[in-house]
């Protein structure tokens, strides 16, 4: 399930796609518990250099469609259930995660 960092913490800067995210998160994450023999990995990229992104300022962190495919194949051949793209995402986001909500709110990204 291709997914976004966005996903992780919804901020209102973007409500819509970060929630929709969210709610995407939480239903592939929780699918292999209803059935059987199923697999998920959910792929949490953060900025990716493609069309949608071109007329906007490129992310500190920007990665390539080429770089989240080889991750994603490595995370689904492992069994891992979700991919940080690029992996540094998965404590920067693990700590934005625990910020008190004022704090949150005041970082311009």
């Amino acid at each position: 399930a291709l997914s976004s960092v966005a996903g992780e913490r919804v901020r209102h800067s973007n409500l819509v796609y970060g929630a929709s995210k969210a709610g995407m998160d939480g239903f592939f994450l929780n699918l292999p518990n209803v059935l059987d023999q199923v697999q998920v990995t959910v792929v949490r990229p953060g900025q990716v250099k493609t069309k949608m992104v071109k007329d906007t300022a490129k992310a500190q962190l920007q990665t390539t469609p080429e770089k989240v495919a080889k991750q994603v194949l490595q995370a689904v051949d492992s069994g891992r259930q979700i991919v940080w793209c690029p992996p540094v995402f998965r404590p920067i986001m693990a700590l934005y995660r625990h910020l008190p909500r004022k704090l949150a709110d005041r970082l311009k990204f």
